[in-house]
């Protein structure tokens, strides 16, 4: 329960960490939808200045914000004095555009009719203020996790996505194959890939000029800044992701093994029939049925178990092969568990908790640097199923 509540507070900042961005989404939604033209005019230039160092020691930049005092007239005839200049305090506003403005000068403006001090002289939109979602959603989602399962109660072990058998009594679902591996790297792709569209965005709306990149500025003719940095590697890891999927695309079509069994629960010692049927056209080099029993906290390569039921070299199958086996449980089998209790301060138990899964693991070799493998899960436990 400490640790929830270590949780709980992680999960409240995070909530905390939206309020600015929603407060600043209402204000732009107010000022492009809500707020009422005006002409204003302009008494007087206060700008905001803020400085940073460049390099430590070597010269001091100053950033200016505009900042203006100006009066305009309401509908209801209302003389309104106020000062601001957009629904961002003047923040990466660009210096094009407030440059030329001085006292004296009359623009248009717009006002919150609700409160009409609420007023700016630009309605400008900056779309990369929202990037800063991603700390607080990012913040809420993990602790959130987290949370959950501190609250969660363990549950035997069950497999989901079981179906009646042709030849046996069931028929077990695939839990990881080739094709679930492919539509994952296609999903990253894609978010990559729009990540890396909305830094561009980002990179293209930003337009304060930064002093460190003056001169790849001038190379290349645009405003060069940090959010190109960011859209470069978001890029790179996009193309990385194509690579990965294209590679992976031409064994989608490959149809996948069909397992069946007659218990999907052992005990140890225990044992059942398995069929195993593979269609065509696939040729392997080698294809090998196995049973797995993969253990987190071991050292070493998983998995920590491997048995060989059955295995075939230079396999080519046309229409389809079976394969009809009989599945033994070893004598001292480790029991399914798929969700760990948490240890109390001082507590001892008599063996380290670990999570514990069992496979029927079929493996297609289908060139010197390719192994296509699926997972079929079957559980051990203190009694038959």
């Amino acid at each position: 329960m400490r640790f929830a509540g270590v949780l709980a507070v992680f999960f409240l900042i995070g909530c905390a960490g939206l309020i600015p961005v929603t407060l600043q989404a209402i204000r732009d939604y107010r000022v492009a939808k809500v707020y009422v033209a005006s002409e204003a005019e302009i008494i007087e230039f206060i700008p905001i200045n803020s400085g940073y160092d460049t390099r430590p020691g070597k010269r001091v930049d100053r950033s200016t914000r505009p900042s203006y005092v100006f009066r305009f007239t309401t509908k209801e005839g209302q003389v309104i004095t106020t000062r601001g200049y957009d629904a961002y305090g003047g923040r990466e506003a660009p210096s094009s555009e407030w440059n030329l403005i001085s006292a004296g000068d009359r623009l248009p403006c717009w006002y919150d009719p609700a409160a009409p001090k609420k007023a700016v002289l630009s309605r400008r939109f900056n779309p990369h203020f929202y990037w800063l979602l991603a700390w607080p959603v990012c913040f809420m989602g993990f602790s959130g996790l987290l949370l959950r399962e501190c609250f969660r109660r363990a549950v035997p072990p069950k497999l989901k996505g079981v179906e009646k058998g042709r030849r046996l009594s069931w028929r077990l679902p695939v839990i990881a194959s080739q094709r679930a591996m492919t539509g994952c790297l296609g999903a990253f792709m894609v978010l990559t890939a729009l990540l890396t569209c909305g830094f561009t965005l980002a990179a293209l709306d930003y337009q304060d000029e930064v002093y460190k990149y003056r001169w790849i500025s001038s190379v290349l003719g645009f405003n060069m800044n940090g959010w190109y940095w960011v859209a470069f590697f978001a890029a790179l890891v996009t193309i990385l992701f194509l690579w990965a999927f294209l590679v992976n695309l031409r064994w989608v079509a490959l149809p996948e093994p069909v397992v069946e069994v007659n218990a999907t629960q052992l005990r140890p010692g225990d044992s059942t029939s398995l069929y195993v049927r593979q269609d065509g056209p696939l040729k392997a080099l080698d294809y090998t049925i196995s049973l797995v029993c993969e253990i987190n906290g071991i050292p070493g390569k998983p998995p920590a178990r491997k048995e060989i039921l059955a295995e075939r070299k230079d396999l080519l199958v046309r229409e389809a092969t079976e394969f009809s086996l009989e599945l033994r449980m070893p004598r001292d089998a480790r029991r399914t568990c798929k969700s760990v209790p948490l240890q109390k301060s001082g507590q001892k138990t008599a063996s380290s908790a670990d999570l514990v899964s069992w496979f029927i693991r079929i493996e297609r070799r289908v060139s010197a640097k390719t192994l296509l493998t699926s997972d079929h899960e079957i559980l051990v436990g203190t009694e038959a199923a």
